[in-house]
């Protein structure tokens, strides 16, 4: 027997810091919202010596360190069943290190295709709190669909849907590190934020141009001049085209446009492939679960 799971990438409709937090982390407040750009996991029965990982991104190795390893790892010990019964083959879509949740959207597939191959009966609920010790994005890619986040991410709250549309995002070709943002973002003085509760109006009224007005991520307002240069220009190559809005989406580096037209949106998409070869055209996705 063997399952299959689809682990969509997300964007950040909106990404707020509020406050550093005892603990060290930051408080946040999101909106984030599923699309159907995916991978695809295959996860079955083994009789090997260890768990079996393959996958056809050689970047991604069978390692702890893996997202959706580490998940495997974890739901097996928490339900006491040999680590040499699994074998996960990843068909990698979404890229690495882009701000999509790619990793966390991997582990929390595991979770669920684990939960079904074993017919383990764990509720989403608890799934979404077994994930939260691999990170603050995995509870919400346990569920998907529009969620706004709260906490370090993990304090969610369901959203009205993004309205149908298509979504071109665009990654260019290099890592940002999450830590050095958190590390340059200065909470007090964040000139600009995003207006949450008047994003969710207007996801409520399905005004697809007034959500784009309304998007924003403060983390654009610490990026790096290169990284800045770049985003700026993806975002105007995606203006130029008919994007009704743009942004990043969580760390970054991947800028997303809203269009309300697929053949406009395919157009945006040829005229960044020329540059940028992790190009893709999405719709909005259906929770998960």
């Amino acid at each position: 027997m063997q399952i299959t799971e689809l682990a969509p990438a997300k964007i950040n409709l909106s990404l707020d810091i509020l406050q550093k937090r005892p603990d060290r982390f930051h408080e946040m407040d999101m909106l984030m919202t599923s699309v159907s750009l995916a991978d695809e996991l295959i996860i079955r029965r083994s009789n090997d010596l260890r768990i079996k990982f393959s996958c056809d991104s050689p970047i991604l190795t069978n390692s702890s360190r893996n997202l959706a390893v580490a998940s495997a790892i974890l739901f097996c010990k928490n339900q006491e069943i040999p680590l040499q019964e699994i074998e996960i083959i990843l068909k990698k879509r979404i890229p690495i290190s882009a701000g999509l949740a790619g990793g966390s959207s991997d582990a929390a597939a595991v979770l669920r295709g684990l939960n079904r191959l074993f017919d383990a009966g764990l509720s989403t609920d608890a799934l979404a709190e077994m994930g939260l010790s691999l990170g603050a994005d995995v509870p919400y890619c346990v569920y998907g669909g529009t969620v706004r986040a709260r906490g370090r991410g993990e304090v969610l709250v369901p959203a009205p849907e993004l309205p149908p549309c298509f979504i071109v995002l665009c990654t260019p070709n290099f890592p940002i590190r999450t830590s050095e943002l958190f590390a340059a973002i200065d909470v007090p003085r964040i000139r600009h934020r995003p207006d949450t509760e008047g994003l969710i109006d207007a996801l409520t009224t399905g005004n697809l141009r007034l959500i784009g007005q309304l998007m924003y991520n403060v983390f654009e307002d610490v990026l790096t001049p290169h990284a800045r240069r770049t985003i700026d220009a993806i975002r105007t190559t995606l203006y130029e085209n008919g994007a009704l809005a743009a942004s990043m989406s969580g760390t970054g580096p991947t800028v997303f446009g809203l269009f309300d037209c697929e053949a406009t949106a395919n157009l945006a998409a040829s005229e960044l492939r020329r540059e940028y070869r992790h190009t893709f055209v999405a719709k909005p996705n259906e929770k998960a679960v």
